[in-house]
């Protein structure tokens, strides 16, 4: 595939960064803390972007870090990034925000408040699909439009199917493999 091919698939395929969309990061990504990692942008505007690794289970109950908050049963804590690894983000679907919750797409809701999620797990109805997360990602203004200027990431429309996804082992293969198929190495110029 001639360099003016690969660059024509990469603006066809690439949209443009925004809050609830995906990065997922290319085969040879130069930063070792993301390779093979899937990362729901939680916000992005011209002053910087925050996103969570949504494939990086941990083998770490929540209830064993979290005793005090009832309710927990075997949910796992997820790794959400390198950045401020003592703070969890509770990322959750529901019909509508509930205090202390943004929105990032559709039915998908985040919140770095242990509050609100004791309220969720003590509410009478059934507790909403959710994750907890420890750190998360985090880039300054322009940082991330550089890095995708590079081609580390590449970005896909909001899927909440992957963002609950059962098997997140195989995550960011499945999309990937939708980018950039084994032997086919699609990468901007530096």
């Amino acid at each position: 595939m001639t360099p003016a091919v690969a660059s024509g698939l990469r603006a066809v395929e690439n949209s443009e960064p925004a809050k609830g969309r995906l990065l997922v990061a290319r085969r040879d990504m130069p930063d070792a803390r993301f390779a093979r990692s899937v990362i729901l942008l939680l916000e992005h505007d011209n002053e910087g972007s925050l996103g969570i690794i949504i494939n990086r289970p941990s083998e770490i109950a929540a209830a064993e870090v979290l005793p005090e908050i009832a309710g927990l049963g075997s949910q796992r804590l997820f790794f959400g990034g390198p950045v401020a690894l003592n703070l969890l983000v509770t990322v959750f679907r529901n019909d509508e925000a509930w205090g202390g919750s943004e929105q990032v797409s559709g039915d998908i809701y985040y919140s770095p408040s242990p509050n609100l999620l004791e309220k969720i797990l003590a509410r009478d109805a059934p507790a909403p699909v959710l994750r907890l997360f420890f750190g998360h990602a985090g880039w300054a203004a322009g940082q991330l439009e550089w890095e995708l200027s590079r081609g580390d990431w590449h970005v896909f429309t909001d899927r909440a199917a992957d963002v609950f996804a059962g098997n997140t082992d195989r995550l960011w293969i499945e999309m990937i493999e939708r980018r950039e198929p084994a032997g086919l190495q699609v990468r901007a110029d530096p």
